[in-house]
């Protein structure tokens, strides 16, 4: 089955191509089977795109407050095949941000799939979900941290190759989580560049630190930054490919897709290392020390030598290790 993200992909493009006239915008039906009028997809003079969705019979027209970029409005729509019908017309006012949109549309309709709940109530669950991420200007993202994401998503691509359904509930490390998976037990991602020792950057005393009673894994990516290496936003794409809801990553990132399209970093994994943190694994823990020995401490940050470090597996247990989650 084609998914939906690939099918709105296709319509934009459609509408893309599609002549404007003096007193009409070009639009496509894009509803479900059976009802494919509840649901239109056009286009507007200015190369934004307007989305309609049709209010069920019996229904009040609710509140909205989704901001400048979205802006909704209704409307009764006789080029839709009902003059009677009411629409809620919803439109993306910044061109920069057609695919973020298409994105929406996207998972407004995966929200109804199999389900007779109207379309207009996925709308509605969608919008206020991006809500933020729609209303925000999010800042550039360092080549730093660039690097550190594209570690956590070459793990979660792994995880979701497994069980695409659970892989965004066991990424946690975008959450401010201690851990950038975690389950049951739980794994650690590090990425880092460079010649010479290898060494990875270690931020407070508990990362290094097993959840009580369950085990905890260090994989450390080294990465290069290279123009045949792979873009953030491939990885998105990738994800969704894989049947992870490209939605909830972009708002668990707080980006859109043009956001980290405009990201020229490309990167390359040269070497994975695997480690268990056993009890004689290098670094601070507060299990290790006195009650009171990092009393006052904060923003604690160091730097710990990977040759340095015990409990090395082979690479290839790291899909048992992501099972065992």
């Amino acid at each position: 089955m084609i998914s939906s993200y690939a099918r709105i992909q296709g319509i934009f493009e459609r509408l893309s191509e599609e002549p404007h006239r003096a007193s009409e915008v070009p639009y496509f039906y894009i509803g479900r089977d059976g009802d494919a009028e509840e649901v239109g997809l056009g286009r507007g003079p200015s190369g934004t795109y307007r989305l309609w969705v049709r209010l069920p019979a019996g229904r009040t027209t609710p509140k909205l407050g989704v901001g400048s970029i979205l802006e909704t409005e209704w409307v009764n729509h006789s080029d839709l095949g009902n003059g009677r019908a009411t629409y809620l017309q919803v439109s993306c006012n910044e061109p920069r941000l057609n695919r973020t949109f298409l994105s929406l549309t996207a998972e407004m309709l995966d929200e109804v799939r199999g389900t007779s709940q109207p379309v207009l109530d996925g709308l509605l669950t969608v919008i206020d979900s991006w809500h933020q991420i729609l209303r925000s200007r999010s800042k550039m993202l360092s080549r730093q941290e660039a690097i550190g994401l594209f570690g956590e998503l070459t793990i979660l691509r792994k995880f979701a190759r497994l069980d695409p359904r659970k892989a965004l509930d066991v990424w946690r490390g975008v959450e401010n989580y201690r851990h950038d998976f975690n389950a049951t037990n739980s794994l650690e991602v590090k990425t880092y560049t460079g010649y010479g020792e290898p060494r990875i950057r270690i931020h407070g005393a508990y990362q290094l630190e097993p959840p009580l009673g369950h085990r905890l894994h260090l994989v450390a990516l080294k990465v290069d930054e290279n123009e045949s290496g792979e873009s953030l936003s491939a990885m998105v794409d990738a994800l969704a490919d894989l049947g992870v809801s490209r939605g909830t990553v972009l708002r668990k990132l707080d980006r859109t897709m043009e956001n980290l399209e405009a990201l020229s970093y490309r990167f390359v994994v040269e070497e994975i290392r695997l480690f268990e943190i056993g009890g004689d694994f290098p670094g601070i823990r507060p299990s290790r020390l006195e009650p009171d020995a990092l009393r006052g401490v904060d923003n604690l940050s160091y730097s710990l030598g990977l040759d340095h470090c015990t409990g090395i597996l082979p690479v290839e247990e790291l899909e048992g290790v992501l099972k065992c989650l």
